[in-house]
């Protein structure tokens, strides 16, 4: 009996678990508009994801960025986004509920000052919340606005 209880222990344990690709992604959105002074949140953007990784696609521009674009890499064709992330106040936060693929390309647009980002983020099994924190920096393209500026797993564009 024991031994049974334990397989059904076991079991229920096992049937309980996520085993899907659904997870919610949060983005503190941030800016620091002139080097050196205090970083605020930032409350102008349009948020974006795309199932696949970066090889599949690329973003042009910042209108296409913004209009919720990309451009496959192989057939050089436009398709929409498949999620939209919505910007919540309160928290500050840009919040994707449900991705349900294991790799996404996430872009955030700065409206404000016309500075996008992307990411490609993977998503294993299971997993329930991912944080990240997308940080707009326009200063950085005084110099150079066609450079593409690479922050850890973000590419930063104008």
């Amino acid at each position: 009996m024991k031994y049974i209880l334990s397989i059904l222990s076991l079991a229920a344990l096992f049937s309980c678990q996520k085993v899907s690709y659904d997870c919610d992604i949060w983005i503190n959105s941030r800016v620091e508009e002139v080097q050196g002074e205090p970083v605020k949140v930032l409350e102008d953007v349009v948020v974006y994801a795309f199932y696949g990784d970066t090889v599949d696609y690329k973003i042009n521009d910042y209108a296409q960025a913004v209009s919720g674009h990309v451009t496959t890499s192989k057939e050089e064709q436009t398709r929409p986004f498949d999620v939209k992330g919505v910007y919540d106040s309160a928290s500050g936060q840009i919040i994707f509920e449900s991705l349900s693929k294991p790799v996404a390309v996430i872009v955030v647009c700065d409206t404000k000052n016309e500075v996008f980002g992307y990411y490609q983020q993977s998503i294993a099994k299971g997993l329930d919340l991912i944080q990240v924190t997308f940080m707009s920096t326009p200063w950085s393209f005084a110099d150079d606005p066609t450079k593409t500026l690479v922050v850890g797993s973000w590419r930063y564009r104008k």
